[in-house]
């Protein structure tokens, strides 16, 4: 059996070719074979973590997650950087570059999810470490209920999390037929503590620290002390 964590991401964690090796190198080390980087809006630590990864028997898939009118739309097994914001387009550009479309987490903060939107998708995640596992099993629901093939991943920010879900497959050198089969995955959950961690580095990343802390009621006294 070969493992593939599908769903992780490097832009806050991973900035460098030292610290991109060190991903492989652990990923590897747990006994992956594989994982698709899914960078928010840019597939160039993809590209560059498949350009310089060492090892023969390691895939790394370039994909991408991009945000649209609908909510996150991932394109794997892509070339370059994804340019399309809205749903149709994007999924025309994912497939104009030879990829396949993935819905992932479709219940994320939604109590519903468009049945024609599942419709133009090629497969559906199922799993994802890091939300809640009522979401997870609404996801399961519907990719059977629609007849869609199923995808998962860690969704990973930091090392810790990486493989924590994973696809499971019974050959070598996964690609694009293999994924769009009914495949079998695991699946553990992330510490809660870790989303808030990798959430204050994004927010900090994008400026927007100081208005999140506001935001959740920081206390009047300690805002004034700092000046925020």
């Amino acid at each position: 059996m070969f493992s593939y964590d599908l769903h992780l991401h490097t832009k806050y964690s991973y900035d460098s070719r030292t610290d991109l090796l060190k991903l492989i190198k652990h990923a590897r080390a747990m006994g992956l074979k594989g994982i698709a980087i899914t960078d928010h809006e840019t597939a160039e630590g993809a590209k560059y973590a498949k350009q310089i990864n060492p090892f023969s028997d390691f895939e790394i898939i370039v994909g991408q997650e991009v945000r649209t009118e609908v909510g996150d739309i991932i394109g794997l097994f892509i070339e370059d950087n994804l340019r399309q914001s809205t749903f149709k387009n994007v999924c025309t550009e994912i497939r104009g570059q030879g990829g396949i479309v993935v819905l992932p987490h479709p219940f994320k903060k939604k109590m519903h999810v468009d049945p024609e939107i599942v419709k133009q998708v090629d497969c559906v995640e199922v799993f994802n470490a890091r939300i809640r596992q009522e979401e997870n099993h609404k996801a399961f629901e519907l990719c059977r209920e629609m007849g869609k093939p199923l995808i998962v991943g860690s969704d990973a920010h930091t090392l810790s999390e990486v493989g924590r879900a994973t696809l499971v497959t019974t050959v070598p050198g996964l690609n694009k037929a293999h994924l769009l089969r009914q495949n079998d995955f695991t699946g553990e959950y992330s510490p809660r503590y870790v989303h808030y961690i990798s959430a204050l580095i994004g927010n900090y990343s994008k400026g927007t620290l100081m208005q999140l802390i506001v935001k959740r009621g920081l206390p009047h006294e300690l805002r004034a002390r700092f000046g925020w």
